[in-house]
């Protein structure tokens, strides 16, 4: 009779793991095997709802295990879990400071039953009510991860429904890392001057030894700032900052629960934030990840998000991971041709996460989404045709400008329907003594490590006489904003597109806020004087920044300028559309028909994203029978299928589309 192995129940970072001090290859073949060699024991997940897979594939791989009781009677539990109600009880002395939604319960519940979990509620659902709930049930230490914009939004929130929690954002400004730094120039000073008077060897080398011991400005910050967070009940970072910070979040912060919010950000499974993001969440056993549009029809997006919730999750690895989901090139690994077995991975996602959609929970107004079509001027519609046609265009005073690749000329076709266009960086490195040297290290002109052009190339921008869209938006405005109490919300791509709108609402005399990327930080405090000033008729903004941001004052939107990212477009168009909104909400597009505006439009509305159209189709967005043939609704793939372009081999040359 084989001698019976005892499994026990454990906690890692307070999460309930099954222990076993055995040294057996084969337990690697266990779901979450991790193996931790200086103590020469196993865990595994024992959290709901992973902890009955654990034990069934404990029995198959070793069929003489026994349990310990507490670990048995912790699978019986988890077993009873999955068969009781999703409701919220209270625990004895808890109250809400603001009364929640059925939903929010119910995201309530979900979180305090999954110590591993993912709300993906749409926008404006409130998933933050939820969290500030959730940290005030557990109180456990909690960091946030958030967008930069979303900051002001997460203090604001925690101060209205958790008031009783001590909220800190971790920017790396604060007035603690300023006197650190004061702190630590002046101990270096008073070193130095000490080493100039110093006579006696030994005393000098001791005096050198202390000033090279000091640390760095930017350490001595990060640490300070570091320090004076480490007593609050909730971190909040930027993914940005939790990057240089990572080091020291992991040393100095005692969190227990981390949050990601807006976590399609993770989208990339290479990227910098991605990987500082899963290396923070390590640290907590609690894990949420919050996000409105978690993915954007690639498989490949779900992958930062579940590894943030734990590595083994999506699959044992990045690698399996591909093998399991990708189509790929043979020969040519890093192309994808495909997807497959998704239906596999969307019941992975759908065990871990819970969905809701505005439809679903709240009793919103009606929203319309219309194109208001305008028509180039003369002078704008010459060039685009010039541009389009791809010939050499002359922009004034006899300079000439030719279109490069089919990205760039896209981008110009759409700067010209909006009145403008940036001119690019001249090709310096063409006839360059140093091409041979820089090109095989890639080094770029116009960037600090270019031998020949290390500083970055001025902009110049030329303007066009005439601009349809502009006008089309003053008239569009003259009407929406007769009525006083109207507000208005305007989105574009390109700063000239803002800088142009900002002129004409100062001339107007109609008051605004404007959004870029220099004062994003400060967006939600913008937003709250937006919603209570009347004044202030005029939201206006890049697309990019219209996120976690609630702009309920506004009942009209319009945007002058459109975005190659879905996510960005669906996140800016809920800004207005959320709890707390009483009138029917109004969206305009403008639209110059048959034009590159056109084709996005379209691709939008099919959920698609154009930054991937850019890569995968860029073709398509040149074809001119793209829009006959009803391409991206048909899901008609380039040179494949029912593609009039069979092959690249044989494929006629396209043009974009003449206006």
């Amino acid at each position: 009779m084989e001698t019976e192995i005892l499994c026990g129940l454990g906690r890692l970072q307070g999460t309930p793991v099954f222990v076993l001090p055995l040294n057996s290859p084969e337990l690697k073949r266990v779901f979450g095997a991790m193996f931790f060699p200086q103590e020469g024991v196993w865990r595994f997940p024992a959290f709901y709802p992973y902890c009955g897979d654990v034990a069934r594939d404990l029995e198959i791989v070793l069929p003489n295990i026994k349990f310990s009781d507490l670990a048995a009677q912790h699978i019986v539990t988890c077993h009873q879990l999955a068969a009781e109600p999703l409701t919220f009880v209270p625990p004895q002395g808890f109250e809400f400071l603001t009364k929640p939604y059925d939903h929010q319960l119910e995201g309530l519940a979900f979180v305090l039953r999954n110590s591993r979990c993912g709300l993906f509620y749409d926008m404006g659902l409130g998933k933050t009510k939820v969290m500030a709930d959730a940290i005030r049930v557990l109180k456990k230490k909690t960091l946030v991860l958030s967008p930069t914009v979303g900051i002001g939004t997460w203090l604001a929130e925690i101060a209205r429904h958790g008031h009783d929690l001590k909220a800190v954002a971790l920017t790396g400004k604060s007035e603690a890392g300023k006197a650190a730094v004061k702190a630590l120039n002046a101990q270096k000073k008073a070193i130095k001057d000490a080493l100039k008077k110093a006579t006696d060897p030994t005393e000098t080398f001791r005096l050198e030894g202390q000033l090279a011991e000091l640390p760095g400005p930017g350490v001595a910050a990060k640490y300070a700032d570091i320090e004076a967070a480490a007593e609050a009940d909730v971190v909040i970072v930027s993914y940005d900052t939790a990057k240089l910070y990572q080091k020291e979040i992991l040393e100095k912060l005692p969190y227990e629960m981390i949050i990601a919010d807006e976590s399609h950000g993770l989208r990339s499974p290479t990227s910098d934030r991605t990987k500082a993001a899963i290396a923070l969440s390590s640290k907590a056993g609690q894990r949420v990840i919050l996000s409105g549009t978690p993915s954007l029809g690639n498989p490949l997006h779900t992958w930062g998000q579940l590894a943030f919730l734990g590595k083994y999750l999506p699959a044992k690895d990045l690698w399996t991971f591909y093998r399991h989901y990708l189509i790929r090139a043979k020969g040519e690994r890093k192309i994808v041709l495909g997807f497959k077995n998704l239906d596999v991975l969307r019941d992975k996602v759908a065990r871990i996460c819970t969905r809701k959609t505005k439809e679903e929970c709240l009793d919103l107004p009606e929203r319309t989404i219309m194109d208001v079509p305008f028509t180039l001027f003369p002078e704008q519609k010459s060039l685009y045709n010039d541009i389009a046609a791809g010939i050499v265009v002359e922009l004034d005073k006899g300079e000439l400008y030719e279109p490069g690749r089919a990205a760039t000329s896209l981008i110009k076709l759409l700067q010209i329907t909006s009145g403008f266009m940036i001119k690019p960086a001249p090709p310096v490195c063409d006839e360059c003594e140093k091409l041979l040297i820089c090109a095989p290290a890639k080094i770029k002109p116009f960037t600090p490590i270019c031998p020949k052009y290390p500083n970055p190339n001025p902009q110049e921008i030329h303007r066009l006489k005439t601009n349809a869209k502009l006008d089309a938006l003053e008239e569009l405005l003259d009407g929406v904003l007769a009525e006083e109490r109207n507000q208005v919300i305007i989105w574009a791509m390109f700063r000239e597109e803002l800088n142009l709108v900002e002129a004409l609402l100062q001339q107007k005399g109609w008051g605004y806020f404007r959004v870029d990327g220099s004062n994003s930080n400060k967006a939600q405090a913008l937003s709250t004087q937006f919603n209570q000033d009347p004044t202030k008729r005029v939201w206006l903004a890049q697309i990019s920044t219209g996120v976690a941001l609630t702009l309920t004052g506004a009942s009209y939107m319009v945007y002058f300028g459109l975005t190659w990212q879905l996510g960005d477009y669906l996140q800016s168009l809920d800004r207005n559309y959320r709890i707390g909104q009483t009138n029917k909400v109004f969206v305009y597009r403008l639209l110059c028909q048959n034009s590159v505006l056109d084709y996005m439009v379209r691709v939008l509305d099919q959920k698609r994203n154009i930054a991937s159209s850019l890569v995968d189709r860029i073709d398509c967005l040149l074809c001119v029978h793209s829009r006959e043939r009803n391409c991206v609704e048909n899901d008609t793939k380039p040179f494949e299928g029912n593609c009039i372009h069979q092959s690249r081999v044989k494929r006629l040359v396209t043009r974009p589309k003449t206006l």
